[in-house]
Parts: structure tokens; sequence; C-alpha cells
């Protein structure tokens, strides 16, 4: 008798099957992904591999399962998570509704941009929170001294499709003063430049003390007329 679960498979070495029909040959062989036996009965090789099959089996933790869902385009797909700036800052005694940094996400298959966001579950998520847009703003006092670190995963779901990101928000010194830019206008002329080719540069001045509250992002809108 035998009894292969995954395909179902019993095998009875009789004259007769269980659907009634007679098995014209005898002895019956029957092949398997696991071996081949004679009237249940394993020869020296077939044992050998066997042997050597359950060995692979041990060191790689049992048998691979297959999942026909991974041949589908939509089981692929999946959100991917980006960050304004890493890590996130913020200062020892600051209040509720600090700007710290923002995530964004979108579905690399389909394009579409995230809107729904979270924290998992952690001691740290109740001193921060995320709205539709990826904000992360403080939730309430911070009370810690310089160099704690927050540690918080962000989940992004669009539809049936979640995406994480672990980020870093640590207490640092209190940034004062904004970037200052050389002028209001900068103009730019473009000549058939190459993607990525420099056009341009804009001086930002930062008057602040640490190098961390020096760094400026900058964010350019186009203006089509």
């Amino acid at each position: 008798y035998y009894d292969y679960k995954t395909e179902d498979i019993r095998h009875y070495p009789s004259h007769r099957r269980l659907d009634g029909k007679d098995i014209k040959k005898i002895p019956t062989k029957a092949t398997t992904t696991r071996g081949v036996f004679w009237n249940g009965v394993w020869s020296l090789s077939d044992m050998m591999t066997q042997l050597l099959l359950l060995l692979l089996l041990l060191c790689h933790g049992g048998e691979p399962q297959w999942n026909p869902r991974e041949d589908h385009e939509d089981f692929k797909a999946q959100v991917e998570l980006s960050l304004s700036h890493h890590p996130g800052r913020v200062y020892s005694g600051a209040g509720p509704d600090l700007l710290v940094m923002q995530v964004s996400g979108v579905n690399t298959i389909t394009g579409e941009q995230v809107s729904n966001f979270k924290f998992e579950q952690s001691a740290y998520a109740d001193y921060f929170n995320i709205d539709s847009m990826g904000y992360i703003r403080t939730r309430r006092e911070i009370n810690f001294g310089l160099s704690k670190e927050f540690g918080l995963m962000v989940v992004g779901q669009n539809g049936n499709k979640v995406g994480y990101k672990y980020i870093q928000i640590i207490v640092s010194e209190e940034n004062l003063f904004p970037p200052e830019f050389e002028t209001d206008n900068f103009r730019f002329q473009i000549y058939g430049r190459d993607v990525g080719a420099t056009i341009g540069r804009i001086p930002v001045y930062d008057k602040d003390e640490k190098a961390y509250n020096r760094d400026v992002l900058l964010r350019a809108k186009v203006d089509p007329g």
C-alpha cells in the first residue's frame, strides 16, 4: 500500500484497481516524484536515491511548496515605499503636529499612488501619526534626550497589495533657521540637453550649526506656461 497525499495517488499491488478495471501488466510500476517501486519493494538504487532526496529536504527545511499564483501578474504586483529623507529628526521638547518626514508609495504594476498608510503597532507608534498623504508628524510631546532613536515600521496598502518601510527618527538639536535662497527667481535655458544633464544651480544657505540641520531638500513644480 502506498499513499502519496500531495497527488492523492493510491497504489494497491493487486490484479484489480479501485475502479474495478483489470490491471494487465504485473508487476505494476508506479512513478512519482519520490521514486519508483515494484509491488511495494524498493531496489537498492531506489533506496539510495530516496536517502539523497531526504538529505536535500532536510538541508532546505522541507519540500518546496509551489504556488501557482506566483505566475500571475497580479500576484507579482507590489507596493514600493520611498522617503523624502532619512533618518527623520525631531528635537527634545517638540510638541504635537511637528512635521518630521514624508512617505510615498506606488504600485509597481498599475502605477497607482498609495493613499493608505499606517504604523505597525509598537511602543513608539503612539508618539507619531501618519496621514493619507504619507506625512509623518508628532502626535505628542517628545520628552527624550538627544540621540534617542525611534524605530517604526510603515505599512502602505494599495488594494490588496502591501509594502513595508522601516524608518528611524532621531532626537536631535532643534533646527532653528530655515534655508535662504540667494534670490526669489531663477531662470535657466535649455538647449536640447540629454536626460540627466545639469541645466543650472540654485544656491541655498542655512545658518544652523549642525550639518544635519543644514541639509536642504529642494522640490520643483513644472509650470507649463
